[in-house]
Parts: structure tokens; sequence; C-alpha cells
């Protein structure tokens, strides 16, 4: 019995130690310009370049290719002109910069 749980901790730090700890914090789709934060919940720094948000049109046009780094426990806004996200509802989803790209959360 000692084993299966050391087992079951043992994955259970493995599985959550495999997903980022950045995650869509906030957005704002009815302003000027309309922004998403992002939220560092990990314990070191996250480099953002090359990760990506895209929004739920059929468009790739728009989407943001993100640069900077977030600090652990930290906050970074990242805004777009007004229309970009459909304020009647809207599929956002953030990619990291692996390749192909896995997408790390979305709202």
């Amino acid at each position: 019995m000692c084993k299966f749980w050391l087992a079951t901790v043992l994955v259970f730090l493995f599985v959550r130690s495999a997903y980022a700890t950045v995650y869509i914090n906030e957005i704002s789709p009815s302003t000027d310009p309309e922004w998403i934060e992002l939220y560092n919940e990990g314990s070191t720094e996250t480099n953002l370049t090359g990760w990506l948000l895209e929004d739920g049109n059929s468009s790739h046009n728009d989407d943001l290719i993100l640069s900077g780094t977030i600090a652990p426990l930290g906050y970074l806004v990242f805004s777009h002109k007004e229309g970009w996200l459909n304020n009647s509802g809207d599929t956002l989803k953030l990619y990291n910069n692996a390749s192909p790209s896995a997408i790390v959360d979305q709202y």
C-alpha cells in the first residue's frame, strides 16, 4: 500500500511539473485598446518569446506573437486595438513556443 501512495505522489508531482505555470488571468474585450493579462504562478521567470495569443476567429492575421518575460508570481498585459475580441463571446487560446505548439491555457 505504501508503494501505491508513493507512486501516486510521484505521478502527481511529475504531471504537475509538465504543465506551464502561466495562464490567462483577466481579459478586457470592450475597451480601447483591448487587453489580456497573463499570470505566472510559478517560482521562476518564464520567457514568453514566441508564445501566441489567438482569438477564436478564422483569421490568424490578428493573433499576438508574444515577447518578454513574466517574473515569478508576476503579471504581464498585452494589448490589441479595439475590435479584436468578440464582445459577445470568444475563445482565447495561449500557446507555448514549442514545436509543435501546445495549448497552455484557454478562456
